[in-house]
């Protein structure tokens, strides 16, 4: 929600636009081909990830597809912007990456499979995750340690 405009995502894969004013919805947009696990809007646009793989940029105004940002995946599970960069979490090939686009809104060229410091791209798994410590960091941590990841679910 954002001032008097909310905007919604439905496992029909379509992204509704509703004004508050009116109770009444703006735009209908037929976004995925399943269900919208992801959006964000700002006052000029929608961005929508859907678990049809595609991350898409829709003029909130007018609710016409401006672009698909990025390849199509797996399956998409975050996206978030601000201002003029663009992070997709998303499921490729059985792996766990992120995308980043930078000046997304205005340069249509993006970077996909941005690698930066820290991030690690993991196989995805279908076990839940468990912790595992030693008897060492169980017991004490230090504020400059590191956690450590064994893998994403």
């Amino acid at each position: 929600m954002r001032g008097n405009t909310l905007v919604t995502g439905g496992s029909d894969g379509s992204v509704r636009v509703w004004s508050l004013e009116k109770m009444a919805p703006i735009h209908r947009l037929a976004a995925h081909d399943n269900s919208v696990t992801s959006l964000q809007f700002d006052d000029t646009r929608v961005v929508s990830g859907g678990s049809d793989g595609r991350v898409k940029v829709w003029d909130l105004k007018t609710g016409q597809l401006v672009r698909e940002l990025t390849a199509p995946a797996d399956a998409v599970w975050r996206v978030a912007f601000e201002e003029e960069k663009c992070v997709v979490m998303a499921s490729r090939s059985n792996r766990t990456i992120m995308e980043v686009c930078f000046n997304w809104p205005t340069h249509y060229p993006f970077l996909t499979n941005t690698l930066l410091p820290g991030v690690v791209f993991l196989p995805t798994r279908r076990r839940p995750l468990r912790a595992r410590r030693s008897n060492s960091t169980r017991n004490a941590r230090s504020a400059t340690s590191t956690p450590q990841c064994s893998g994403i679910q």
